[in-house]
Parts: structure tokens; C-alpha cells; sequence
């Protein structure tokens, strides 16, 4: 009986709580356009898409700090995104890496070293570039990205220009292959 409780109480708090963060996008059925959030276990983040307002799957939040807060790991991976997302370095001099630092690393050819929390990876560079573009405040052309600003500015993006509503004033650019976000018209 003791160990039945603290077992119930241990599967209530690790569960995403309705969620599967594992789900494709599903915009679900309607004719409504909500902006919602998946999160993209291939490249361990959370994109905006348009909900329709009814059905779809358990892989919809109604922020990006919500759909991170329960889907993504906190230590979660340093390289995302599809193919072989990274490699192990070539220390620049034997045994080891002893100072985790990119200094001590060589990367081969199209990966870029990265440096995680206490680990130096090898990042497939097109990966790693096209996140940052993801992730930075600014769009491509220098214009201010779309946003929500809590205690620091995150980047709204999607994975086309198709899944994203922009506010006044922004209009959609598809920024790489693999992401999209609301960029201020100049």
C-alpha cells in the first residue's frame, strides 16, 4: 500500500499531462486559424502551426513556453534537426578532450563544433545555421522577427509560411528549407 502511492504520484508529475509530445502536427478539422504550437522531436522544438479549432492530436499547446515547458528534455540534445545531426570530434591532441572546449576539437568537413553542457559535439553545420536563423531575433533581411518577449525575446517560426499568422505589421518569410517566421515589413 506505502509503495502504491508515491508509484501513482511519480506517474501523475512525469506525464506530459495529456499531451503526446511524439505526434505529427495535426491541424485537426474546421474552418477557424488558431496559431497553436507542436513540438518536433527531430529538432527538439516546438513550431507555431494553424489549428482549425476542433479534432487533431494531443501534440497542441497553446504557447511555445507550454509545449516546451512539457515536451522538451531539460538537458536535451546540443545538434538537431534531420540526417546525422552530429559526430564526435577528433581531439587535437591525444588521449582527450580534456577541456571540453572547442579549441581542443577538430570537426570533419560540414560540421561545426559546438559546445553543450559539459560536451563538445560536431554539429551538421546546415543544421546548426538554419536553427540559429530559427531562433534569432532578427530576420534575414536585418528586419525585427516576430516574438513573444517574458523574461527574453523568443523567435516564433513555423516550418512554412503556411502554418504561421502574423501580426500587423510582419509578414512571413520562409528564412531556410526548414523554418519560416513573421519578419516586420520595412
Amino acid at each position: 500500500m506505502f509503495f502504491i502511492i508515491p508509484a501513482i504520484v511519480l506517474i501523475f508529475l512525469g506525464s506530459t499531462f495529456g499531451h503526446s509530445c511524439d505526434d505529427p502536427q495535426d491541424s485537426g478539422l474546421g474552418n477557424q486559424s488558431y496559431e497553436k504550437f507542436f513540438y518536433d522531436p527531430v529538432w527538439n522544438a516546438c513550431f507555431a502551426f494553424k489549428y482549425k479549432g476542433s479534432r487533431g492530436n494531443e501534440n497542441r499547446f497553446g504557447s511555445r513556453a507550454e509545449c516546451e515547458g512539457t515536451c522538451m528534455p531539460m538537458d536535451g540534445p546540443v545538434c538537431n534537426g534531420p540526417g546525422k545531426s552530429y559526430v564526435d570530434p577528433t581531439p587535437k591532441s591525444y588521449p582527450s578532450l580534456p577541456s571540453g572546449n572547442c579549441k581542443d576539437a577538430i570537426c570533419p568537413n560540414n560540421y561545426t563544433c559546438t559546445q553543450g553542457f559539459g560536451v563538445v559535439l560536431c554539429c551538421l553545420t546546415e543544421n546548426f545555421n538554419a536553427s540559429n536563423q530559427a531562433y534569432d531575433h532578427k530576420c534575414p533581411n536585418g528586419a525585427k522577427a516576430g516574438g513573444v518577449t517574458t523574461e527574453y525575446f523568443m523567435a516564433t517560426f513555423a516550418k512554412t509560411c503556411d502554418d504561421l499568422i502574423c501580426d500587423k505589421g510582419y509578414k512571413c518569410q520562409q528564412v531556410n528549407k526548414y523554418f519560416a517566421k513573421c519578419c516586420q515589413s520595412k
